[in-house]
């Protein structure tokens, strides 16, 4: 029925548009959202546009090309890889529990803004640079993690392990559910870190 409801067209660049329309948000009403914090995650919020529309030019076939599951099943597969990342992510850090109050009016905008960091990475640098291979895009994720959120050695290496991963993971996967089971793994593991 979804699928029938929005055309292919509109299909191809909904996942762009919304992470476009998202980021443009944050940015716009970043003071609101962010409060004293703005100064500090505004040049982010830039860098993200940037990678998002960059990723879209880079990544023509991943965009013209519907894969191969209807939409409500990619649906199911990113907000399952998301949930099961979440909760594998936890357990490594210390159980499931939240230790301190993030629910409340916080919750949606660092829900969306993850969603829109991630989305944005996976179109970036697993859509538009999937040609390179994983060693290329990996470090090329890395060294973005560590332009926007400062050099740290272990988040490097962090960094280009996990892009190993979902590159891998897009490659297995991108036929059937574009790039839905390797943006939920990562939306799951940025939500289990927070």
């Amino acid at each position: 029925l979804i699928d029938a409801l929005f055309p292919p067209a509109v299909r191809r660049f909904a996942a762009p548009g919304i992470l476009l329309v998202l980021l443009l948000f944050f940015y716009i009403n970043g003071a609101s959202v962010f409060g004293d914090a703005w100064g500090t995650y505004e040049s982010v919020i830039l860098a993200y546009v940037i990678i998002a529309l960059v990723g879209t030019a880079l990544a023509p076939g991943l965009i013209q090309q519907v894969a191969g599951r209807p939409l409500l099943t990619k649906a199911v597969v990113y907000i399952g890889t998301m949930a099961a990342m979440y909760f594998i992510g936890k357990m490594m850090f210390g159980g499931v529990g939240l230790t301190r109050p993030i629910l409340g009016a916080a919750l949606i905008p660092l829900v969306a803004l993850q969603v829109a960091i991630t989305g944005s990475e996976e179109l970036m640098f697993r859509g538009g640079m999937a040609r390179t291979g994983p060693l290329i895009s990996s470090l090329a994720f890395a060294g973005f993690h560590s332009v926007v959120y400062g050099f740290d050695p272990m988040r490097l290496v962090i960094a280009f392990i996990a892009g190993v991963a979902f590159y891998f993971v897009y490659r297995a996967t991108a036929k059937q559910f574009g790039a839905a089971a390797n943006t939920g793994l990562h939306l799951g593991w940025n939500l289990a870190l927070l």
